[in-house]
């Protein structure tokens, strides 16, 4: 199982984005125990959906489907469909 960690610099509002195969599995261990709140970012033909593993760990979430195509993964698209997430109060 490979899992890599990518920093998503935003000041006192950075936050690590977790990829790779397993992710999914380990994603109980991976949630901080501060988190109060989560966005998924997703793509809307795959068959997982992590939310409701979310939601059980107390979790309010959001979630952002990005389209296919390798453009729409770059740095810039991924900060702008967070950054248009639905606000989570």
């Amino acid at each position: 199982m490979t899992l890599r960690r990518e920093r998503v610099e935003l000041g006192d509002r950075s936050y690590d984005v977790v990829i790779g195969d397993g992710a999914i599995g380990e994603i109980g261990g991976l949630i901080p125990k501060t988190a109060v709140r989560a966005v998924v970012v997703t793509q809307q033909h795959l068959p997982v959906s992590v939310q409701s593993i979310l939601e059980k760990h107390g979790l309010k979430v959001a979630t952002v489907e990005i389209g296919d195509g390798r453009s729409t993964r770059v740095s810039p698209v991924s900060k702008k469909s967070c950054e248009s997430a639905p606000l989570i109060q």
